[in-house]
């Protein structure tokens, strides 16, 4: 997987279309409203699940952004389903780090549903927060309202696709896996998020990566999905048996020792 990941950074057929106007396109990062964007390259043909986007990365805070952004509704049942997989374990694991005697809320990734949650504000102790900053039009408004909705010593939680990471690296400029997502608007460094928490009135009091190995399999997968390789090739590659997940688990494991885990966590209090 070593040698054949070191490629997958190339672009399949579908993309030449949309790198050709990469170079015309001009966006504003939308954390730092910087317009020194480096195109990276161009995803979301492949599949037929979502339109073409050029990604582009923010040279002043490190926030990774799709121009033009995926509208809710684009993508398919199975990109939705890929982009939560990987995400699931880690959730769970977040859930059962929250102490018993805590208030907790998952919020959702709809705006409207989050609000009606806590109508008159400081409701929760802790909030999980995963799957909605990448999707949110408006990342630091939704941040300053769920700061209505802490008690005074309430922290957050943000779980997001790690732009830093090893995965991130190779795959980043396409197949990367948090990209399927319907939604997927602009994806976070640490950095980034210090700039959101700041804007919303929190503060970043920690930070670490933790291990997805599937990040790795469900990248490659569309690697393979651009390039239209056979079900079976696929299957043998990705599949679910115990040599592509021993190898995808090494190599994950290897990047979240160096800190560039596939998921970043961090956690925000308030200012």
């Amino acid at each position: 997987m070593a040698d054949m990941a070191s490629t997958a950074g190339s672009m399949g057929p579908e993309a030449a279309d949309g790198q050709e106007h990469a170079a015309t396109l001009m966006m504003l990062c939308p954390v730092c409203g910087s317009d020194g964007g480096e195109t990276l390259g161009v995803t979301g043909a492949f599949g037929g699940s979502l339109a073409a986007a050029v990604v582009m990365q923010c040279e002043d805070c490190g926030t990774v952004y799709l121009a033009p952004p995926y509208e809710k509704g684009q993508g398919s049942a199975d990109a939705t389903r890929d982009a939560v997989a990987v995400f699931e374990r880690v959730i769970d694991r977040q859930k059962l780090e929250v102490s018993a005697g805590y208030h907790f809320m998952l919020a959702p990734t709809d705006e409207a549903e989050l609000l009606a949650r806590c109508p008159e504000g400081q409701c929760f102790d802790h909030i999980l927060l995963p799957l909605a900053l990448e999707s949110s039009s408006s990342p630091a408004q939704l941040l300053q309202r769920l700061r209505r909705m802490l008690k005074d010593d309430g922290t957050v939680d943000v779980v997001v696709g790690n732009v830093r990471s090893s995965c991130f690296e190779v795959f980043g400029g396409r197949h990367w896996f948090a990209y399927r997502f319907p939604g997927s608007r602009q994806h976070f460094s640490i950095r980034g998020i210090e700039r959101l928490a700041e804007q919303a009135g929190f503060k970043v009091t920690g930070s670490r990566t933790v291990s997805a190995p599937e990040a790795w399999l469900q990248s490659v997968r569309n690697w393979l999905a651009d390039w239209r390789a056979s079900k079976l090739t696929t299957k043998l590659m990705t599949g679910g048996w115990v040599v592509p997940a021993a190898v995808a688990y090494l190599i994950e494991a290897v990047a979240a020792a160096r800190g560039k885990g596939a998921i970043l966590v961090a956690r925000l209090e308030k200012n």
